[in-house]
C-alpha cells in the first residue's frame, strides 16, 4: 500500500547560531599575518568567507584556479562534480596574493607544484597539498584564539550567505556563489531577511511596539 507514497524530506534549516559580521571580523583577525603560517591561514579564512567555498573545494584548488586580476576563483571540483566561477572580493584577493608571494613561494619544493594551499615546513610535508581536515583545524584554531568557541568551517559558508541576503543580494546570485544545485536549498537564507523585517516592524511600527 505504501509503494506509491513519497517520503517528505525535512526542509534544510539554518544552524541556530549564525556568525555575525563582528564575529567574522574577529575570526579573520585571529590569524597572525606577521608569520608565514599566519599568512596562509588568513588567506584560507578570507577565501572561505569571501567566496563561500566548501572546505573540500578550498583544499582542491590549484594555483592556476586563481585569477587575481579579475578577482575570481575557478572551482573545478565542486559538489557533484560541478564547476563554477566565484568572485573573491578585494580583501581576499590581497590576502591570497600575500600568501602566494611569501608563504607558498618559500614552502614549495618544485615549481611544478599545482596545489594552492600547501603544508608548512614543520609538518614534515612541505609543499604537499593541504587536506580538508587541515582547513577545518585552521578555522577551529582561529575561532579559539578569537574567543568564539568551537566554529565549524561550514559556519563561514552560512555566514557569507546570510550577510549577502541581509545586504539585499538575490537568491539566484547567492545560489551561484554557493554552488547549490537547487534554489530551494538557498532559499533558507531568505528567512533571515524575513526575520529581520519582523524585528524592524515590531520595533518601529506604531502598532508593533510593546511597552
Amino acid at each position: 500500500p505504501s509503494a506509491s507514497c513519497e517520503l517528505v524530506r525535512p526542509r534544510p534549516r539554518l544552524p541556530r547560531r549564525v556568525l555575525s559580521e563582528a564575529d567574522v571580523w574577529k575570526l579573520l583577525e585571529a590569524a597572525d599575518a606577521s608569520t608565514l603560517i599566519g599568512l596562509r591561514d588568513r588567506a584560507i579564512l578570507e577565501l572561505l568567507y569571501g567566496s563561500g567555498l566548501r572546505r573540500a573545494e578550498v583544499a582542491a584548488l590549484d594555483l592556476g584556479d586563481l585569477d587575481l586580476t579579475e578577482g575570481t576563483v575557478h572551482v573545478r571540483r565542486g559538489k557533484g562534480g560541478k564547476g563554477r566561477v566565484v568572485p573573491l572580493g578585494e580583501t581576499a584577493a590581497r590576502a591570497l596574493l600575500a600568501y602566494v608571494e611569501r608563504t607558498r613561494a618559500s614552502w614549495i619544493r618544485s615549481p611544478s607544484t599545482a596545489a594552492l594551499f600547501v603544508a608548512a615546513a614543520h609538518c614534515g610535508q612541505t609543499g604537499q597539498r593541504l587536506s580538508a581536515i587541515s582547513i577545518c583545524l585552521t578555522v577551529r584554531r582561529a575561532a579559539e584564539r578569537a574567543g568564539l568557541g568551537r566554529v565549524a568551517t561550514h559556519a563561514l559558508r552560512h555566514a557569507v550567505a546570510t550577510h549577502l541576503v541581509r545586504a539585499g543580494a538575490g537568491v539566484r546570485h547567492v545560489q551561484e556563489i554557493l554552488g547549490h544545485a537547487k534554489v530551494e536549498t538557498t532559499e533558507i537564507y531568505t528567512h533571515v531577511a524575513v526575520r529581520d523585517l519582523l524585528e524592524v516592524h515590531a520595533r518601529c511600527h506604531p502598532r508593533g511596539r510593546t511597552g
